[in-house]
């Protein structure tokens, strides 16, 4: 391909104070705007996929090392406070789902994530007196999977909520 002409050097600079308010022609084609509405959709599915992150990884690792009930009963409320700001362009639905599952996930984390992983370290002490299962290990071998699996959650519900759902809603 051959290289397109070199440029003149620059002139010194009018003394008029047009100067600063006037552009320079430029051998670029002319600029072609996005219409507007693009633009705000653009927006939109990146808030939307921003707040899908946020709520999924928080509510994962806060269930991780909180109960996972009343931890998600909180952000439920903060969801319903979001569902009634009209000025936020967020959907609220996609966001419990992603509490939903950050919830569940979230308790296979540590020990005190569920009471499920409380009664099994009851049931461990008792018919294992000389190897019980402790908190490190939980989190030795439970906080991994959890990161993966939230990772994968994150994905599906990017996919599913900020790809997919928008384009039915058309």
């Amino acid at each position: 391909l051959p290289l397109p002409p070199p440029r003149p050097p620059p002139t010194a600079a009018p003394t008029s104070p047009s100067y600063h308010t006037a552009r320079a022609p430029t051998s670029r084609p002319p600029h072609h705007p996005v219409p507007v509405a693009s633009r705000a959709r653009h927006a939109a599915r990146a808030s939307q996929g921003v707040a899908l992150v946020l709520v999924l990884w928080l509510s994962a690792l806060g269930s991780a090392f909180l109960e996972s009930l009343p931890f998600a009963m909180a952000i439920g409320y903060v969801l319903h406070g979001l569902l009634q700001e009209e000025a936020l362009s967020v959907h609220v639905l996609p966001l419990v789902w992603a509490l939903s599952v950050g919830a569940c996930v979230g308790g296979i984390g540590s020990l005190k994530g569920s009471s499920a992983n409380l009664a099994c370290v009851g049931v461990s002490e008792r018919y294992s007196p000389s190897n019980p299962i402790r908190g490190t290990h939980f989190l030795r071998y439970g906080f991994p999977l959890l990161i993966v699996i939230i990772s994968v959650a994150t994905a599906y519900q990017h996919v599913v909520f900020v790809y997919i759902a928008p384009q039915q809603e058309r």
